[in-house]
């Protein structure tokens, strides 16, 4: 499940995604639609398991809810994107943004 949030920015994911060739890998979670580089690992392989064409209807195998983010709900994330050593305050808690 992800945040509603995040829709507009998955489909122009999505949209950017399908505007070249898919680059080739011998991986194929960084082939699919949607980049396990970029998505989390488990979401991809989930998807690929239903055996889902890889286009942009991709987005209506997704769920979304409202208010699941800690953007959405004004809190600071519970997890750090990385350590100190790689960034400041706002690199550390909001780097994934």
């Amino acid at each position: 499940m992800l945040c509603s949030c995040a829709r507009e920015a998955i489909e122009n994911y999505i949209r950017f995604r399908l505007s070249k060739p898919i680059p080739e890998s011998s991986d194929k979670a960084r082939m699919f639609i949607l980049d396990k580089m970029h998505f989390p690992q488990k979401l991809v392989e989930n998807l690929m398991a239903q055996n889902l064409p890889n286009d942009h209807t991709v987005i209506n195998h997704l769920t979304f809810e409202n208010r699941l983010c800690h953007e959405c709900n004004a809190l600071l994330p519970k997890y750090l994107y990385c350590s100190g050593m790689y960034g400041g305050e706002f690199k550390i808690n909001y780097g994934c943004i």
